[in-house]
């Protein structure tokens, strides 16, 4: 399964949220899951945010929902709140491959 996150930062502390992105991506691990690519949109006219959207895989659903209610991630959860201003996720499967 693929998960899309879609990642409001605070820009005033990008790099605490690098940290703990290292971070919870090893509390994924424990759970098969592994951001397989990042991309940064630059802050908006407001300069006070930036975008970053993750691609995430995980085996399946049971492995994501484990993920999510591990006491190490939920223990990360003040440092997420200090640095994350909003997130949208979206679950899907792989789509068509549109290069050939």
């Amino acid at each position: 399964m693929v998960v899309v996150a879609i990642l409001k930062v605070r820009q005033s502390v990008v790099e605490e949220f690098r940290n703990y992105e290292r971070r919870v991506a090893g509390v994924m691990r424990k759970h098969g899951g592994d951001i397989e690519r990042t991309v940064v949109v630059p802050a908006g006219d407001d300069g006070d945010t930036l975008d970053e959207i993750h691609f995430i895989r995980f085996p399946d659903q049971s492995a994501f929902t484990a993920y999510q209610a591990d006491p190490d991630r939920r223990a990360l959860e003040p440092v997420r709140r200090a640095v994350v201003v909003d997130t949208e996720i979206f679950v899907g499967e792989d789509g068509p491959d549109y290069r050939r």
